[in-house]
């Protein structure tokens, strides 16, 4: 997936659970922050070239060494052609995320539209009908995101009984409540937590993986973790995550001097054995249904964008923009991504496993290329091991002596759950089929489903879209659970 930077791991902050009576809107709407949102700074600065390559460096991470291995299990032409249609379903479920803010405006102004009307003339209900229906067309392609005061307002009345989100929830925590009430929002920062916590595992798994093939390692995998997630550990303590702001622009770079060693020494190798490129070497077909599921765990894993959807939307000049954005963003990573699996599995046809684990076990620039990425992986898992903290602070109530503590459990669990893992490609398909499937392609049709369902007049013009929204719903948790189920007996087997 994505290498997290302090711009996005906002979104990944949910509720505390906490909820708020009706009457106590008004202190609520003062205190209340978008925690999807980037900086206050850089709110509305953001231009549509700007958003494309942020979405690019977004998708780009530690994904990418396990492209090869994906396109051998899932076969040339299915890589070639499914990376492209995960980027679209991508694409869709951006949209219906953006939608779903769209809905919850447009109920706010027909409300508003109609306790107008209960109080006026004929002639004065005829002006405001006419205004609120304008202003419904309008929000159809809003300008701008909708504010924390029109998420908390749009779907309650005056007499409305229902209760409030606590201060603090995140957008989509917001789109969550709006369509399923509490339960909405509790489902939400469950998946949040179990997406959190895969990524994390993912990290320290590929930091125990680069270790283990360098001189400095322990020789146990147990004591190679151990180590990573106590640095780890450490670096999450800082008092904003902001001082990490670094770590995402390095790791690029990083990244990008890894694809070209890696380049160079699979050229370097096939010059020495007197062979040739020849696409023969790359299997057409999957070589199995698991070879399939590693397949679509390992891109969706390296393009799951959806639940960033709000942050990077809040950050644009114009928010209308956003799903065009992502459509060119996602196309021309896709391209990347094909050019990349294909080009390096010509380059090592007996892959086995990652990209960085084909390169030589001797020799300072191998050995120092794995040590860079043991660093990025240490680096960026913070950014991650932060919010998941803070969700857990806030549902738990943890006291601020006690934070340390529960971000050490969180590493220590996840080294746990990554020695468990056979390879770091089976964490990262893992963690795509289980995890990024079901926040990125199972909620957003679903919270659209049930906000477009209380819409009367949408639902009466959009049956297509509601029909569009059952396939992709029953299709997304069809193909998570099932590449799931099959990833799973692969890490089981090995």
């Amino acid at each position: 997936m994505m290498d997290p930077n302090p711009e996005t791991q906002q979104l990944l902050s949910a509720a505390n659970g906490e909820c708020l009576e009706p009457n106590e809107t008004e202190l609520l709407d003062e205190k209340m922050t978008d925690a999807s949102s980037l900086d206050n700074s850089q709110q509305g600065k953001t231009t549509v070239a700007q958003t494309v390559l942020n979405l690019m460096k977004t998708c780009m991470g530690s994904g990418v060494l396990a492209l090869s291995f994906a396109c051998q299990q899932g076969g040339s032409l299915l890589f070639c052609f499914g990376l492209p249609a995960i980027a679209l379903w991508n694409v869709y479920a951006v949209h219906r995320l953006v939608l779903c803010l769209n809905l919850i405006s447009e109920k706010k102004a027909a409300d508003d539209g109609s306790n107008s009307n209960d109080n006026g003339t004929n002639e004065v209900e005829s002006q405001q009908q006419q205004q609120h229906a304008q202003a419904a067309s309008r929000l159809r392609r809003p300008t701008s995101s909708p504010s924390s005061k029109q998420l908390t307002e749009a779907f309650l009345s005056p007499s409305d009984e229902q209760l409030l989100p606590s201060a603090g929830v995140s957008t989509m925590g917001r789109v969550a409540w709006h369509a399923f009430g509490p339960v909405g929002l509790q489902l939400l920062d469950v998946s949040m937590l179990f997406l959190l916590v895969g990524i994390i595992v993912a990290y320290v798994a590929g930091s125990i993986t680069f270790l283990g093939d360098t001189p400095f390692t322990t020789k146990s995998s147990l004591l190679d973790g151990m180590i990573c997630s106590s640095i780890m550990a450490l670096i999450s303590l800082v008092p904003h995550v902001g001082h990490l702001s670094w770590v995402s622009a390095s790791g690029l770079l990083v990244l990008l001097g890894t694809m070209g060693v890696i380049a160079g020494y699979g050229f370097k190798d096939l010059s020495t054995a007197s062979n040739t490129l020849s696409f023969t070497t790359i299997p057409l077909l999957p070589v199995s249904v698991t070879g399939v599921s590693h397949l679509f765990g390992i891109a969706v894993f390296s393009f799951g964008v959806a639940p960033l959807t709000y942050t990077f939307q809040s950050s644009m000049q114009h928010p209308v923009k956003m799903v065009p954005a992502t459509c060119v963003a996602l196309s021309l990573t896709s391209i990347c991504y094909v050019l990349i699996g294909v080009g390096m599995l010509l380059c090592y046809p007996n892959l086995q496993g990652d990209l960085l684990h084909e390169l030589p076990s001797h020799g300072w620039l191998p050995v120092l290329t794995r040590l860079a990425m043991v660093w990025v992986c240490i680096m960026t898992a913070p950014l991650l091991i932060i919010p998941c903290s803070e969700l857990l602070e806030g549902k738990w109530q943890v006291r601020k002596s006690n934070v340390a503590a529960l971000r050490c459990i969180i590493c220590l669990a996840a080294v746990f759950v990554a020695i468990c893992m056979p390879s770091f490609v089976q964490v990262l398909a893992l963690v795509g089929c289980a995890c990024v499937g079901l926040v990125g392609f199972c909620l957003p049709p679903l919270f659209h489903l049930r906000l477009s369902s209380a819409h009367r007049e949408y639902v009466s013009h959009q049956t297509s879209t509601w029909v569009l929204d059952t396939v992709m719903l029953t299709w997304g948790v069809g193909v998570t659970l099932l590449s799931t189920y099959y990833t799973f007996q692969r890490v089981r087997h090995e």
